[in-house]
């Protein structure tokens, strides 16, 4: 089974009609271009001392922290590092996790985390011996199906404290979820973190999909719930929101007693900083007065292309379809096809058409193997193509 980032990059790279990465590919509004091909923004950027000195180097820092910190509605208690992307931030938060287990003197360090979820969660939790996850299974329902067990999950972080307390825990949470578009409501992030703080356990959220879709408000945060007391880690991600092919930037905001010490120094392992221009760029234009705009243009077009696919196959029941309440994705049940979610994919990358096989998203039994992902993210009329393209080569199968 090919990785998520394998399947998004074929896709990406071999079909015309490409429903597959999470990047948002829709035209830039012109005030975009102005920034980016700014000769203030482009100046800095092959500026050197003396003519560029420290202080200006600490009003860069400064605009792209007070420019998330204010879109994200992070409080000034909270320490916000900028880092190459959302992968990237995930994976030092979890060396941070792992360096402030071994400062408190823990034999390792067990992940509570759900599942479906992304598949770097896995993968990046197979990669490190000190590490032991268990994911919890969404509750088992047809309409919708994937159901965050908010209560399941409180329940298995209580269990291995308790058998484990040799250990540090983690309870890792994703929402909106991807590729489901379930979020945790206010409620479930309050209590998820009332129990991380009374145990002692590290919470931590990947939001990456925060602003990137169709909900109508911005889902709550961790760090709208952070609790006195609580060691908690949330992750953003410039890339799922911004259409700028690649060019992002990711964001670790953490909180806690010894947590953001232990992120700073994951981080500057592997970065001196990112680029000057990147920060200066994306500074504007997350603060303009404008990105407001922007997003509720995302979010329309991604809830007119979500119309769109329950149109294009409203005639054709055997194929199940679910629509997110938050993030850019939806999923379409291919069960009556009699083909695993594989097959279908890499046959339909054969006639042009990419998409994502669900089951990569899915690590705990048992594992649907029928369901494909589809971005929804696209330029609108290019996205009605790809899905009469898509529903065309699905029904010669």
């Amino acid at each position: 089974m090919e990785t998520l980032t394998d399947q998004e990059l074929a896709a990406a790279h071999m079909a015309r009609y490409d429903l597959g990465p999470g990047y948002p590919q829709l035209e830039p509004p012109s005030w975009f271009a102005e920034i980016v091909n700014s000769e203030e923004v482009r100046a800095a950027s092959l500026s050197f001392p003396p003519a560029w000195n420290p202080r200006r180097s600490v009003k860069v820092d400064q605009d792209i922290e007070s420019a998330v910190r204010s879109l994200l509605r992070i409080p000034e208690s909270a320490h916000v590092m900028p880092t190459f992307s959302g992968s990237v931030a995930l994976d030092r938060a979890m060396t941070a996790v792992v360096r402030l287990a071994r400062h408190r003197g823990c034999t390792n360090v067990r992940v509570i985390t759900t599942s479906p979820s992304i598949d770097i969660m896995k993968l990046f939790l197979s990669e490190r011996s000190e590490i032991e996850p268990t994911f919890v299974r969404a509750k088992d329902s047809s309409e919708p199906p994937f159901i965050l067990d908010s209560q399941a999950f409180c329940e298995a972080v209580g269990s291995s404290c308790e058998r484990f307390p040799e250990s540090m825990h983690v309870a890792l949470l994703t929402s909106p979820e991807n590729p489901t578009g379930e979020i945790w409501t206010i409620e479930q992030l309050e209590s998820v973190s009332r129990l991380c703080r009374d145990l002692k356990a590290v919470l931590m959220v990947d939001h990456c999909f925060l602003l990137a879709g169709v909900q109508d408000a911005t889902p709550p945060a961790v760090w709208d719930v952070a609790q006195p007391g609580l060691d908690w880690i949330g992750i953003w991600d410039t890339g799922k929101t911004l259409g700028l092919n690649e060019e992002k930037l990711g964001f670790i905001v953490s909180g806690g007693e010894s947590l953001p010490e232990k992120v700073s120094s994951a981080v500057n392992t592997v970065q001196f900083g990112v680029a000057r221009r990147q920060k200066m760029s994306l500074a504007k234009i997350l603060s303009h007065e404008r990105f407001s705009q922007y997003t509720r243009q995302l979010r329309q077009a991604c809830l007119d292309n979500a119309d769109v696919l329950r149109d294009t196959f409203s005639d054709h029941a055997q194929f199940l379809l679910r629509t997110p309440r938050a993030g850019s994705f939806a999923l379409i049940d291919c069960a009556h096809l009699g083909m695993t979610d594989e097959s279908i994919r890499k046959e339909l990358l054969k006639r042009d058409v990419g998409v994502i096989a669900g089951r990569v998203f899915f690590h705990a039994e048992p594992v649907p193997s029928s369901y494909l992902r589809l971005a929804l993210a696209r330029e609108p009329m290019h996205f009605k193509e790809s899905v009469l393209k898509l529903r065309y080569e699905l029904l010669r199968m």
